[in-house]
């Protein structure tokens, strides 16, 4: 395991290694919409790497994509290509764009395969990027633990979680809310997303100020940063999970929601609508009328949770990591 800086976290195993380059810069302040690596930091990576004898090399994401300096299989993750296709979501500047458009060709020249975490994003990945579909292979993501089935009293707030950032199209669920409120003057939304510290692109100015001019300020809570545990609460205490994004590659907060028996309104037309399946309520414009039918309808609510809870299981760390470890048997084989 190369890592870029030292860590406090790391795992201790017999047969596992960690190997730190001492960059100057993280991956995470470097994939921020406003920043980027410099050379000098993908430089050391690529000599830890050279460094040390391997089979195989991993990059789990492409934003932690480095030059690989011999030849040996390659195996990089792209999650999907929202960055690529929706550059303004993404980056704060062109600069910011072009060295990204960069990385992400030199990844994917480099790599023998490619993963990605859903049907939607492989067909994606391979249309947007000119690749055949034989090189990307699917791998599953799921919830952790934490995210099941508990017993609290239900309550009257709609829950968004997954981020304050354009894509995430949270101004519908705000406008939704004034419309409903008029008929439910009781209901809340609830905005789970780190909107201080997220390097991504946010909005969270521009949310909090249409939630004033809509007449729903006081209804509109921004929670933040929310730890799994309290998270895990506020999926069993909402009344309905909204997922209004104009673009996801997979959607976990979805699947952790569904894990803990939510009634889920999602957005169509991209990864929501593979991962929900028949557990999930599609919207394609009208999310007050979609959301309202939804509220008024326990049984509804109830067929929902109960659909959710049988599909949640089908998505799992276990069977991702599985077929991973398979894909990596299948290129050292060759």
């Amino acid at each position: 395991m190369f890592l870029d800086q030292p860590q406090d976290d790391t795992i201790a195993a017999p047969n596992l290694k960690w190997i730190t380059a001492h960059t100057g810069r993280s991956v995470s302040e470097g994939a921020a919409a406003d920043n980027a690596r410099p050379a000098s930091d993908l430089l050391r990576m690529s000599q830890a790497v050279n460094r040390v004898k391997l089979d195989l090399l991993f990059f789990p994401t492409v934003y932690s994509y480095f030059p690989v300096l011999r030849r040996l299989p390659v195996v990089v993750g792209v999650h999907d290509t929202m960055a690529d296709r929706f550059p303004q979501w993404a980056f704060a500047g062109k600069r910011q764009e072009l060295l990204w458009r960069a990385k992400v060709w030199m990844a994917l020249s480099q790599a023998s395969r490619i993963v990605t975490v859903s049907d939607y994003s492989r067909r994606s990945i391979a249309e947007h990027h000119s690749i055949d579909m034989g090189r990307i292979t699917v791998l599953s993501e799921g919830a952790a633990p934490v995210f099941q089935k508990a017993q609290f009293v239900e309550e009257e707030f709609v829950l968004a979680v997954g981020g304050i950032s354009p894509n995430k199209n949270l101004g519908v669920l705000i406008g939704a809310l004034a419309k409903l409120r008029e008929r439910r003057p009781n209901l809340r939304l609830v905005l789970v997303g780190d909107y201080k510290k997220d390097g991504f692109q946010g909005c969270y100015e521009d949310l909090r100020a249409e939630a004033e001019a809509c007449g729903v300020g006081a209804a509109v809570e921004f929670a933040g940063y929310v730890p799994d545990a309290e998270l895990a609460e506020l999926y069993n205490r909402c009344m309905v999970f909204a997922m209004p994004s104009l673009e996801e590659g997979f959607g976990l907060p979805l699947v952790e929601a569904m894990a803990c028996g939510c009634a889920c309104v999602v957005a169509g037309g991209h990864a929501l609508e593979e991962v929900g399946g028949d557990a999930v309520v599609l919207v394609e414009d009208d999310w007050a009328s979609s959301l309202e039918r939804v509220l008024s309808d326990a049984g509804l609510r109830a067929a929902l949770r109960g659909k959710a809870l049988a599909r949640a299981p089908f998505f799992s760390w276990e069977r991702g990591a599985r077929a991973l470890g398979d894909l990596f048997e299948e290129l050292l084989r060759k």
